[in-house]
């Protein structure tokens, strides 16, 4: 059986991957790749990408009549961009996009509140271009018997 969860990550990878495009006049770049779990910079071949990882799940005290229950997960959305050898405005713009999804088409977005952003930008060799984008997300968990 998939968990609540699951459901939640697989919906949002297939999702994200179909209405972040850059032929969609919402937004500036779009992605080719979503991939759930933490990737190497260099094994993501299909850039503009997005791999979303989660951090954490806490269960909450709100408890309802049929024994479900309220959990927060905490989840970072990695991106990742090339720089072209130069600058760093398509990280920028898949940043945007990604926010503004979160914000506007996503299915949860009154589930969701976009925490933190961090960027990770290779000043040195101007090769990488990453940031990270974290959330939390209430969802309600079914007990069910396996």
């Amino acid at each position: 059986m998939i968990s609540n969860r699951n459901n939640i990550l697989n919906a949002l990878k297939d999702e994200m991957l179909e209405k972040i495009t850059a032929t969609d006049t919402d937004y500036i770049i779009g992605v080719n790749s979503v991939e759930r779990g933490l990737h190497l910079f260099d094994s993501v071949l299909n850039k503009p990408a997005v791999a979303i990882v989660i951090t954490k799940d806490s269960k909450q005290t709100e408890v309802f009549s049929d024994g479900n229950y309220i959990r927060v997960m905490d989840l970072s959305f990695v991106l990742y961009s090339d720089t072209n050898g130069n600058d760093f405005d398509d990280l920028h713009s898949l940043c945007r996009d990604i926010e503004y999804y979160l914000e506007n088409d996503c299915t949860y977005a009154d589930k969701l509140n976009i925490n933190d952003i961090v960027f990770y930008e290779d000043a040195t060799s101007m090769s990488i271009a990453m940031a990270e984008i974290s959330i939390d997300m209430i969802y309600e968990a079914t007990i069910t018997t396996p």
